[in-house]
């Protein structure tokens, strides 16, 4: 992630779960702080709505996330 140099940003833990892994930054300077994340899902894996809502508690209350999740293997449906 690249964020310009005047924001106040400092980068988070990260997550890595075999089925999700993100890089996260909080950001400040807004009203409010906001978190923003990359997310990635490896293929090999498929990823159900309970390791999403686990993952999102993580980052409560304010986030963006997006990344490659490969749609093909959420919700344990493969195409």
């Amino acid at each position: 992630m690249l964020i310009k140099q005047t924001i106040e940003n400092y980068e988070l833990l990260k997550y890595a779960e075999d089925s999700i892994q993100a890089t996260s930054i909080k950001v400040k300077g807004f009203p409010c702080e906001i978190t923003i994340i990359a997310v990635y899902c490896p293929s090999r894996h498929i990823v159900k709505k309970e390791y999403f809502e686990t993952f999102f508690q993580t980052l409560i209350p304010k986030f963006i996330a997006g990344g490659d999740c490969n749609s093909k293997t959420l919700y344990g449906a493969h195409v």
